[in-house]
């Protein structure tokens, strides 16, 4: 294997034949270039890089190599034929054996099919830090989006490998303009390239992307400027991307317009809409009276049509106890239970917990049984993560709807209080285990739990204006039950490039969490910016 090295990038040729799960072949060469993104020197930073082959079969720790960073020759590594080829490289400081310090780890590649030389470029970055998305080809170069959107969608299509944004709004000089445009996000180049549009009167923003089981994409509501004014929108469009074609949908026709709602996905491949809002028109553009939504509507793949509740449909409630809009909704790990929170509507906050729960055709919505509610946490447009556990983090938010949607220009006083509930489906009931405070406080903001970090990104601080802020903090481990505190030490503050809140979040198969887009806005800019600028962060995880 060549190695060599220079302050800008570390290029490895793994030279000796791969190998099939069966025997050896005279298989072509894979080049793997690692490259500092263009805002880090990661590599500069690191003593030692271990390389280990990753994917179905493969014998990661007996086929990995440790080398210096300075090394002119290493041993070459004998790499396997899958259809899942990845390679995952991290650094270390002082020792091989110290923990890891930088992380770089390839999107999955078919080596079955490889001819000649199968070229991969892995960005090589330093953990629990960010970097700009960056032209693999010109490290220097950072990369964006072709168009600046807030209210976005962005899914990762396992089948292609890549980004899909959809949609979303760009807001600058006053204006405000709906996009149909989508874009790919190729993390094999780090480039964005536009690939095609949604159909005429189309746009929207702040609808919802859902990765259907067959790699179809859902997306449903939002809103737009239509006849003159701001509406929310009853059109849901599905998007198939195949090595055959590009192609959107037809209309569908939602059972009702809604923004601003959450959509979850079964385990059984059905998505329901829970909550939201309607805009309708009653007067000058920037009048609108709006309508908060209790009906739920569930989209079936099978069928690419919205399921009817009745005799000959979907037997039970169709509608939770409480409109919602700026609440959550969480798919726990049963993969048929939905626990939903906060929100407000017409007639105010809506502070009660409610547990939406699916059973084949059968519907059932109900109130945990103890009668407890997140009322520390902010229960307007707070996060809410499922952790591994099992259990939920909410985080953030806003305590009165005249702090979360305020006459004036800003949202204004974030909370900063987070907690961690369990339910128990044998009692129908939710229960606090911990809570804490944050550094700062947000709204608008996204969460992520890896591993048994948190982190939270971005959002709106207590007076408004969004910050490039991350707070970093362990959690405790609660399968003992309740404690009193959630974090595990002292939490620590990263930065993005930009400020962002309204932001949208992906997770990359490598671990990675791409934030892309949101709104930013500066003192004495009331109307804010939308940002073209996609951030990544290299969680710290045990790959």
């Amino acid at each position: 294997m060549k190695f060599l090295v220079s302050r800008r990038n570390i290029q490895t040729t793994l030279s000796m034949g791969l190998c099939s799960l069966f025997a050896c072949s005279e298989a072509p060469q894979i080049e793997t270039t690692l490259i500092n993104p263009c805002n880090q020197v990661g590599l500069d930073q690191v003593d030692f890089l271990r390389f280990e082959p990753r994917g179905t079969g493969i014998d990661s720790q007996g086929l990995s190599s440790i080398q210096t960073t300075d090394a002119k020759q290493s041993q070459g590594l004998v790499l396997p034929l899958v259809e899942d080829f990845s390679l995952l490289v991290t650094g270390h400081v002082g020792s091989h054996e110290n923990p890891i310090a930088g992380i770089g780890w390839s999107i999955p590649n078919d080596t079955t099919t490889a001819r000649e030389i199968l070229s991969v470029k892995i960005p090589f970055a330093l953990v629990d830090q960010f970097y700009r998305t960056t032209d693999l080809a010109n490290p220097i170069n950072c990369t964006e989006m072709r168009v600046a959107r807030t209210g976005a969608s962005a899914t990762y299509l396992p089948a292609n490998k890549k980004v899909l944004i959809v949609g979303g709004e760009t807001i600058g000089d006053g204006l405000i303009e709906y996009r149909r445009s989508i874009e790919f996000y190729d993390p094999a180049t780090g480039q964005f390239e536009i690939i095609g549009e949604l159909r005429a009167g189309a746009q929207r923003a702040f609808h919802t992307a859902t990765l259907l089981d067959d790699q179809r994409v859902l997306i449903t509501g939002g809103e737009a400027i239509t006849n003159a004014s701001k509406e929310a929108l009853a059109s849901a469009l599905v998007i198939s991307i195949t090595p055959e074609g590009r192609a959107v949908s037809e209309v569908i026709r939602m059972p009702e317009p809604r923004t601003g709602h959450q959509a979850v996905k079964l385990a059984d491949g059905r998505v329901v809409l829970i909550g939201g809002r309607v805009l309708v028109a009653s007067g000058p553009p920037d009048e609108t009276r709006h309508t908060y939504i209790s009906k739920l509507a569930v989209f079936d793949p099978t069928s690419n049509g919205f399921l009817s509740f009745g005799s000959e449909g979907l037997l039970g409630p169709e509608e939770t106890s409480n409109a919602r809009f700026g609440h959550s909704a969480t798919l726990l790990a049963s993969g048929r239970d939905i626990l939903i929170a906060g929100g407000y509507n017409k007639n105010g906050v809506v502070r009660e917990f409610e547990m939406l729960s699916f059973a084949e055709n059968q519907v059932a919505v109900s109130a945990p049984n103890n009668g407890q509610t997140q009322a520390a946490v902010g229960p307007i447009f707070h996060s809410a993560t499922l952790m591994p556990s099992g259990q939920v983090m909410f985080a953030g938010g806003y305590d009165s709807v005249a702090e979360a949607a305020p006459q004036g220009p800003r949202p204004i006083n974030s909370s900063r209080k987070v907690e961690i509930w369990e339910y128990n489906a044998t009692q129908n009931s939710v229960l606090k285990l911990c809570s804490d405070d944050m550094q700062e406080e947000r709204g608008f903001h996204t969460a992520s739990v890896v591993g048994s970090q948190a982190y939270f990104i971005g959002g709106r601080l207590s007076d408004g204006i969004p910050t490039n802020h991350t707070e970093v903090v362990g959690l405790k481990d609660l399968t003992g039950g309740a404690t009193s505190s959630c974090f595990s030490g002292p939490s620590r503050i990263v930065t993005m490039s930009s400020p962002r809140a309204q932001h949208t979040v992906v997770d990359l198969p490598t671990g990675e969490i791409m934030i892309v887009g949101g709104k930013q806005h500066e003192l004495g800019d009331d109307f804010g910016t939308s940002l073209a600028t996609v951030d990544i962060l290299s969680p710290f995880r045990q790959p």
